[in-house]
């Protein structure tokens, strides 16, 4: 078993979040390449820079563990996560609770509320 020992996580979701969606056929100098590891498709989209700091700085202070999820899937968070670099700001990488797996508590995700959100 492992045990993430804090209660401050920073958990953060890919599509929409991390990466903003263009036309998939797209390209210009903003867009950036991803391929899907599932399939190979070329997706073109632009990396939201704004969270990408926040996240680096965020995890210099060495306080608040990271992680990146994806209602596609951990192959396409991880994937996510290795384009845009963020291999050494990233410490866990899972779906999304009630993307394809399961999702068990008292209350539906959208009754919990947020005690912390980004500054």
């Amino acid at each position: 078993m492992k045990t993430i020992r804090n209660n401050n996580i920073i958990y953060c979701d890919v599509d929409g979040t991390l990466i903003f969606w263009k036309d998939p056929y797209l390209r210009n100098d903003d867009a950036m390449l991803f391929i899907d590891p599932r399939d190979g498709e070329e997706l073109y989209g632009l990396p939201n820079t704004r969270l990408l700091g926040w996240l680096r700085r965020a995890k210099k202070t060495g306080k608040r563990p990271i992680i990146v999820w994806s209602c596609s899937g951990w192959e396409w968070a991880e994937a996510a996560v290795h384009a845009l670099g963020l291999e050494d700001v990233v410490d866990v990488v899972a779906n999304k609770p009630y993307g394809q797996g399961v999702y068990i508590d008292d209350k539906n995700i959208g009754e919990q509320k947020l005690k912390r959100k980004m500054p």
